[in-house]
């Protein structure tokens, strides 16, 4: 058996490729795993932070409002417009408390982020422990008013019950007609003031008649009372019974609802959090970080926006290294081409010429940018061996940043 060799005149897999990458599925796989800024990443995550925070705010305001007030209204009872005055003060209060938690918590989020946790901080802790500490309190006990507010208790009914007078009155009719039918007959039958014996016996049967009347009534109106007392009885339990369903539903229902206002407190702490968080590393993405030189502590961050899209070398503390080329905060730029500025420890000369060029107020030379070429060079490789994609692409923006002044100080 022979075998043939066919060789195909196109290639399959390029084909296929290209049809890959005009697919609908490449795009969109293109655009996922696209490098993006960290803003642009958690974007919606931030917004999502930010009206969770005021969500909670005003849970916390809502669930604390009945219970402040019901305190309030106690206190203000006996001045005009009590209602007016506790609602006033409620409202003061309660936005004050969750404004003051708004200002300071960021605040504390902020500084731990750009600084690190100092031991002065315990007090802005504590500060933030107590207002929340008021906020769940006012929110738990009134979580527990609310759903008394929101549902209504089970009112009693009276039931219905067996009319004794309509019994009474009915046979008191019958009984008065069987009285008079008796009475009659004993009035036509009498001779001489006396019956006979025939009418006697008819006689006494119309008694007779009356008597299981009144009989009768008796009966009727003592199963009717009877009756009645049942029917009372069962109505009076029932409506304990649904009381007792009513309370446990309300401590059932406020206690979730005052549950929820400490989970709500901890989602605020979250959102704030994120929410500074999310600033720090946007800035730190587009700023040179780096530690001022007249400071004594190295834990002191600056933050400084440049005018360039150079990003700084990370945005981690423990990783953070003086930005080679880049201005600190005591750092002023030079006023002229020849300036000297006396003080009483040092004198300094600025002199610019044709062989440096100008950055952020500084004068550099050719090796001076060589050096930040090579060091930037050696970052970049780095970042890439820890796989930190976004960290390279920044540092290598900066690379390309020197590189390019370079090129421009050698033409002149």
């Amino acid at each position: 058996m022979q075998n043939f060799i066919e060789l195909p005149t196109s290639n399959t897999f390029e084909e296929k490729s290209k049809e890959f990458y005009q697919s609908k599925l490449a795009q969109r796989l293109k655009k996922k795993f696209e490098p993006k800024p960290f803003e642009e990443n958690y974007k919606a995550v931030f917004y999502i932070a930010l009206v969770t925070s005021y969500c909670c705010n005003g849970f916390s305001i809502l669930t604390a409002s009945t219970f402040t007030f019901s305190y309030l209204y106690s206190i203000f009872a006996k001045l005009p417009y009590p209602i007016w005055w506790a609602v006033l003060f409620s409202g003061i209060v309660l936005i004050l408390i969750e404004a003051l938690q708004r200002i300071i918590t960021p605040k504390l989020f902020k500084n731990s982020l750009q600084y690190g946790f100092k031991l002065s901080s315990l007090i802005t802790v504590a500060i933030i422990l107590s207002l929340s500490g008021l906020s769940i309190f006012f929110s738990y006990n009134g979580g527990f008013d609310v759903v008394e507010k929101l549902t209504q208790p089970p009112t009693y009914t009276k039931p219905n019950l067996r009319d004794i007078e309509q019994i009474r009155t009915e046979y008191k009719s019958l009984i008065a007609d069987a009285d008079k039918d008796a009475k009659d007959y004993r009035d036509k039958k009498l001779y001489l003031g006396r019956l006979s014996d025939k009418h006697v016996k008819v006689y006494h049967q119309l008694l007779e008649k009356k008597a299981s009347l009144q009989t009768k009534m008796i009966d009727k109106i003592n199963l009717a009372e009877n009756q009645n007392t049942k029917t009372l009885s069962d109505a009076k339990t029932e409506h304990k019974e649904a009381l007792a369903s009513y309370q446990n539903s309300v401590t059932i229902k406020g206690g979730g609802l005052a549950s929820f206002t400490i989970i709500a407190q901890l989602l605020f702490f979250i959102s704030i959090f994120f929410m500074e968080f999310f600033d720090y590393k946007t800035a730190s993405q587009y700023a040179i970080i780096t530690s001022p030189k007249n400071e004594s502590k190295a834990s002191l961050l600056e933050i400084e926006y440049k005018p360039i899209s150079a990003n700084g070398n990370t945005t981690k503390q423990a990783d953070i290294r003086n930005q080679i080329g880049f201005k600190s905060g005591s750092d002023k730029p030079a006023k002229s081409q020849l300036e000297q500025k006396e003080t009483d420890k040092t004198k300094t000369v600025l002199v610019q010429d044709k062989h440096t060029i100008e950055h952020n107020g500084k004068r550099y030379t050719l090796n001076d940018v060589n050096n930040f070429i090579n060091i930037y060079s050696k970052r970049v490789e780095e970042a890439k061996k820890n796989d930190k994609f976004d960290l390279a692409a920044n540092r290598t923006k900066t690379l390309e940043y020197w590189k390019s002044r370079k090129t421009e100080l050698q033409k002149a």
